[in-house]
């Protein structure tokens, strides 16, 4: 059972009986270069289901993957019968919007059969798919999130180490507020963001309240008392040309999506042209 906004947890857990599988150890984030993952939620209740994917279906990987892609290392071991868990946070791959009860899966492309124990020649991918497991979302609860946001800040402004600040910054993006929303681009343009600055800029890519994110950005933009840094001016342009483009998916045939993307990606460079004469960025 979760609140609405609460960081939800699913593990998936692999094991074989010899005949040399091979599973891919990599990121379990969606940033990573290959999504071996994918999941999927519907209603158990008879209401229509709040179900969005945490970016919009015009953020395409091909126009925005220099902002979105993460790790691409990788290694392959053999996968035997004692298992392999892995554990994700689902809110990475989609937002679950209303109170309800749900039904989860997965998909896998972890685990391949190879022709020999060395794993050296690969004959076959093996996609994988999970028992589907319930999960409860309550209503939206003012307390509960109010007690999530200040245990959130309290973690980012302590000393603790940097896995604790990213999972922090994760909650906060999950939580997609207004407040969270504000919250991230207070700590975007802040000068002491560090490690986790770019979590900030794909949480705030994928920010639900996208007008409440570019307000607070250019609020930091155009304070002459802030030092700014060049991807606040990335994640400005990338969020006006998403805005522009909304409910603009791009087109399925081949060459119209290839012009689509090269005029997206001529108009981002505007964008940003744009940004600089409002505000040049100081020489580092």
């Amino acid at each position: 059972v979760y609140h609405l906004g609460e960081r939800v947890e699913v593990s998936l857990t692999f094991s074989a009986d010899g005949n040399n599988f091979g599973f891919t150890s990599s990121s379990t984030g969606r940033a990573s270069l290959w999504e071996r993952e994918k999941f999927r939620a519907v209603s158990l209740d008879n209401g229509a289901a709040g179900i969005r994917a945490p970016y919009d279906p015009y953020f395409d990987l091909e126009e925005y993957g220099w902002a979105t892609v993460g790790s691409h290392l990788y290694s392959t071991v053999p996968l035997s019968k004692t298992p392999r868990k892995l554990s994700f946070d689902l809110n990475s791959w989609l937002r679950i919007t209303s109170p309800g009860r749900y039904g989860v899966t997965a998909e896998s492309h972890r685990v391949n059969r190879f022709a020999d124990p060395e794993l050296r020649v690969a004959l076959q991918h093996v996609p994988l798919k999970s028992n589907q497991v319930e999960i409860t979302i309550l209503p939206a609860d003012p307390e509960w999130v109010s007690g999530e946001l200040r245990n959130i800040r309290e973690t980012l402004d302590s000393s603790g180490g940097e896995s604790d600040r990213i999972s922090a910054v994760r909650r906060l993006s999950y939580l997609d507020t207004p407040d969270s929303t504000v919250e991230m681009a207070a700590r975007f343009v802040a000068s002491d963001a560090g490690s986790y600055r770019d979590v900030l800029f794909r949480a705030l890519l994928e920010a639900s309240p996208r007008d409440v994110a570019i307000a607070a950005l250019e609020a930091g933009f155009l304070d002459s008392r802030k030092e700014l840094f060049h991807e606040i001016y990335e994640v400005l342009a990338t969020l006006y040309l998403v805005r522009e483009v909304q409910g603009k998916p791009l087109p399925s045939e081949d060459q119209a999506r290839i012009n689509a993307i090269q005029e997206r990606n001529e108009r981002y460079h505007a964008l940003l042209d744009g940004l600089h004469r409002r505000r040049p960025e100081a020489q580092q």
